[in-house]
């Protein structure tokens, strides 16, 4: 008798420890998750880096610190749009939790605004972290240990500035057309003067200088021939 209660007991604790197992199995492996956003913007320029969260929709609460190196990069404390939340800004690092009574949709619940260096180079990545994860918890299944991490990067892209020599070739061109106007209307000019000269001097002031001229010279013969006569 006493040996078969034994291996009753045994084979519950064993299905016990079996689901028990099963549950924590099923737990880590929902997809629960935290990442941080890939942003780019240009020097000077203030960028907005995204916190999310998955977790099937049903994230209660999150508890976590971010971090970044470089200290001419400037953040600022969390704004948050998809739940509830309180934000501490630090050193290089903001401390950063969320909260509702109810369920957080997946996606982006906060963000963090960063303003890139005025004499950042193109190309440069500053790296955001996650540094750590105090807490994650959902309303189904209360807290959970196994929780993926992703971090982020603010990437600096400078615009592609239009060259001088595209800029100025337009009012070169435009220019050449006046150029050859003004060189067909000094031939039409030309052209008119020359007829006007090899014109008939009679026909102008000229041409009747020359008849009067003409004139005297033969009024003036007659009388020298008549006193001869």
């Amino acid at each position: 008798m006493k040996k078969n209660v034994f291996s009753r007991t045994f084979a519950v604790l064993a299905s016990a420890a079996v689901l028990g197992a099963a549950s924590m199995i099923s737990a880590s492996a929902a997809g629960e998750a935290v990442s941080l956003g890939n942003v780019t913007g240009q020097p000077g320029e203030t960028v907005s880096l995204p916190i999310a969260v998955s977790a099937n929709n049903d994230c209660n609460s999150f508890d976590l610190l971010v971090a970044w190196e470089d200290a001419a990069l400037t953040g600022t404390a969390a704004t948050f749009s998809g739940c509830n939340g309180d934000s501490v800004l630090g050193n290089q690092m903001v401390s950063v939790v969320g909260y509702t009574s109810s369920k957080m949709t997946d996606g982006t619940v906060a963000s963090i605004d960063f303003t890139i260096p005025e004499d950042a180079e193109d190309g440069t990545v500053y790296d955001v972290t996650i540094s750590s994860l105090n807490s994650f918890s959902t309303l189904t299944d209360g807290d959970i240990a196994d929780v993926a991490v992703s971090n982020g990067t603010i990437t600096v892209e400078v615009p592609e500035e239009t060259t001088e020599e595209e800029t100025t070739e337009a009012p070169a061109e435009t220019t050449e057309a006046p150029a050859e106007t003004t060189a067909a209307a000094t031939t039409a000019a030309a052209t008119t003067a020359k007829k006007a000269t090899t014109g008939s001097p009679k026909t102008g002031t000229a041409g009747v200088a020359v008849a009067v001229a003409g004139l005297v010279t033969a009024g003036a013969t007659a009388v020298v021939l008549k006193k001869r006569h």
